[in-house]
């Protein structure tokens, strides 16, 4: 059994079950929101709509209860997380929360640390915990490049975090994974 692949699949299917949350369309999030108000997001609100995980799913005649039961290196499996890496390759992001003050809870990876090693003062945020490190990264559009002038002490980095900031619909790279937007923050706060 190839762990790497079972690792991927793993990643998939979190993807779709953080993909069937529940989301404002684009018409919905202007009329509810004021312009100087912080936009909550959810980290589906990050793809646009026309990423669908389901319709890639059905058309390779499987349902997402039988995706557990592939074996890691069977063709299929393969066949569908190349599916999934083009769709959203094919899909880009969502320019239109571009330059909005946003709110998202996610977790951390550490890429820069102050001098003395206690504050973080950029990471990458992502859905899941062990993102990037131990399992596979999310795709680009759920990877979010956060940068702060202030930090967020290292200790936290373990929890879930609060990250409020203007959202920039710009690409980045780091050594561990892509990011489709970067954050410029202004509040960071974990959650115990």
């Amino acid at each position: 059994m190839n762990i790497k692949l079972g690792i991927v699949l793993l990643v998939a299917f979190l993807i779709v079950i953080i993909s069937w949350g529940e989301a404002y369309t684009d018409t919905q999030k202007k009329s509810h929101q004021d312009k100087n108000a912080i936009l909550e997001l959810d980290w589906n609100d990050l793809v646009p709509d026309e990423f669908n995980a389901e319709e890639i799913f059905k058309q390779n005649g499987i349902t997402l209860e039988e995706i557990g039961k592939l074996n890691d290196d069977a063709e299929l499996a393969q066949k569908i997380m190349n599916d999934l890496k083009s769709a959203y390759e094919r899909v880009g992001i969502v320019k239109a929360l571009d330059g909005k003050s946003v709110s998202l809870t996610g977790f951390g990876v550490p890429l820069e640390y102050s001098k003395n090693g206690k504050v973080v003062k950029e990471f990458l945020l992502v859905p899941y915990k062990g993102a990037c490190i131990h399992l596979p990264p999310p795709p680009p559009q759920k990877t979010i490049y956060v940068k702060s002038r202030i930090g967020i002490g290292s200790r936290h980095m373990s929890r879930a975090l609060i990250v409020q900031g203007i959202l920039r619909a710009e690409s980045a790279r780091s050594r561990y994974a892509p990011a489709s937007y970067i954050l410029e923050s202004f509040l960071i706060n974990s959650v115990r």
